[in-house]
């Protein structure tokens, strides 16, 4: 069921489930939250039965997998892989100690 006020439906949906989940009668609730019984039980039944709007499916669209951005440096049998911003000073400090510099 689709209201024309989000907030209205969605206080709607509030109280039933309130009133469903208390165990209450419609009038204790409706009293307690100075609603009628009349406008909790429209809600209910309108909440039970689905509109003829409402999707029967909905479809799924798959995210694409994120692209990896990693580099991977080789200095003779070492390697190193680099995220994106690493620190590029640290980055020449690893390949010098490894004696990758020329």
């Amino acid at each position: 069921m689709q209201s024309r006020n989000p907030v209205i439906e969605f206080r709607g949906r509030e109280r039933v489930a309130l009133w469903r989940a208390s165990g209450l009668s419609a009038a204790r609730i409706a009293a307690q939250h100075t609603l009628s019984v009349t406008s909790l039980t429209r809600w209910a039944s309108r909440l039970s039965t689905p509109s003829s709007s409402s999707p029967a499916f909905v479809p799924v669209v798959r995210a694409k997998a994120p692209v990896s951005r990693e580099l991977v440096v080789e200095v003779g049998a070492a390697r190193a892989r680099v995220a994106p911003n690493f620190d590029a000073d640290l980055l020449a400090a690893v390949v010098r100690a490894l004696g990758g510099e020329r």
